[in-house]
């Protein structure tokens, strides 16, 4: 006899959608990953999360809001882990998604990103490093510093940058100079 096998979705527990308004998932949604980072500015208070099941027999719960809505409200510097459980309409077979939210706070002081022109940083930038150098041909004498903060309420003052001359006494580089531009960052919480 011939012996039919049928595909079930009934076990089925991903989702097919899951976004959050203002912000926007870390890495983007895909069912195949359970795990997001969220991070929104000081100035937002809250954040709506669209949750949709894959299979519309499935259900979902959510832990870590208030009332287990999809609503998710942040203070200034707070950080929030939120769960999705979701349920297969077989009722056994289930899914947890984890969202860590965190609002930023201005007192912060940290920066999201920092770029010097003409050359590049050393070591290269990362928001814990506080100290960098930067290495210029001999005949430029100014650069161009930006520095970007994560959260757009925080005030950015660039430093002075000191650069300094040095003259190479290497019979292969006939009259060869080096430039060392030398900067730190400083966290100031008012």
């Amino acid at each position: 006899g011939t012996v039919l096998y049928c595909s079930s979705a009934m076990d089925n527990a991903d989702l097919e959608k899951l976004r959050v308004s203002p912000g926007k998932l870390v890495p983007s949604y895909k069912a195949s990953i359970t795990e997001y980072r969220v991070t929104v500015d000081s100035s937002v208070e809250e954040l709506k999360m669209t949750v949709l099941t894959a299979d519309s027999g499935a259900s979902y719960v959510v832990k870590g809001t208030e009332g287990g809505g999809k609503l998710v409200r942040l203070k200034e510097g707070q950080e929030l882990n939120v769960e999705i459980v979701v349920t297969a309409e077989d009722g056994t077979s289930s899914k947890s998604f984890s969202i860590s939210f965190k609002r930023l706070s201005a007192s912060d002081a940290i920066l999201a990103n920092l770029q010097v022109t003409p050359g590049a940083l050393e070591p290269p930038f990362h928001p814990s490093v506080t100290e960098y150098h930067c290495y210029l041909q001999c005949k430029v004498d100014k650069l161009l510093l930006q520095a970007k903060p994560q959260d757009q309420a925080m005030k950015v003052v660039l430093p002075e940058c000191a650069i300094a001359s040095s003259q190479q006494d290497d019979s292969s580089v006939a009259h060869g100079c080096s430039r060392n531009a030398m900067f730190g960052t400083a966290r100031h919480t008012p």
